[in-house]
């Protein structure tokens, strides 16, 4: 009985290999490092539990007694709030001057995709630059007018010297993020989006 850490250590290159690739893809300096800082904030993993079957005394004429161990599952969880808070205050950054802190996201949301909608979408720049426009006029309810992300998006665009998109591109970035369950309309009011903070994912 015990803990399969060995499980547990290939998700965690698994979800490694994820993050780095996109950064790599990105041009972020020192993707590694990067990558083991953002996984400390975003994904939190745990092993597989494995237990073997009550010990019984039967006694047969021929055959065997059924069964074998059992294993729980182990679990991920994908905290996209806690990852994209850390990148607000300063405390994970990215190198590179003309980096936008969102390039991180991008990482995190190839993760998301992978492991718990498993859509298999073509992450881009743009599907970040849309979760970090919303986090950043979010309510307190963690949700945002559909009208007024337009705006916010290409707001965030301008200060670091990116082209804005276009009313289409947004729409299809936030279509995509809908459809990952990354984003979901308000309960209260469907003009509204709402941010999903966290998922759990079971291995």
């Amino acid at each position: 009985m015990g803990y399969e850490t060995k499980e547990a250590e290939a998700k965690r290159r698994e979800i490694h290999t994820l993050i780095a690739a996109s950064l790599q893809e990105s041009g972020i300096a020192d993707a590694n490092r990067v990558t083991d800082e953002a996984i400390a904030q975003f994904a939190s993993i745990t092993a597989p539990y494995w237990e073997a079957p009550p010990l019984q005394y039967l006694t047969l004429k021929s055959g065997g007694m059924g069964g074998g161990a059992t294993t729980k599952p182990g679990n991920v969880l994908l905290n996209l709030g806690k990852l994209v808070r850390a990148i607000a205050t300063g405390a994970l950054t990215i190198a590179g001057a003309m980096a936008a802190p969102w390039t991180l996201v991008i990482g995190a949301l190839v993760t998301w995709d992978s492991l718990y909608s498993c859509l298999k979408l073509n992450i881009s720049e743009e599907h970040a630059c849309v979760i970090w426009a919303l986090w950043k006029v979010r309510d307190e309810r963690d949700s945002v007018a559909k009208s007024d992300v337009l705006e916010a998006v290409n707001q965030e665009r301008e200060q670091f010297g990116k082209q804005p998109l276009s009313p289409q591109e947004v729409q299809r970035a936030l279509d995509d993020l809908l459809k990952m369950r990354c984003l979901q309309p308000s309960k209260n009011d469907p003009d509204r989006l709402r941010l999903r903070e966290c998922v759990t994912v079971k291995y």
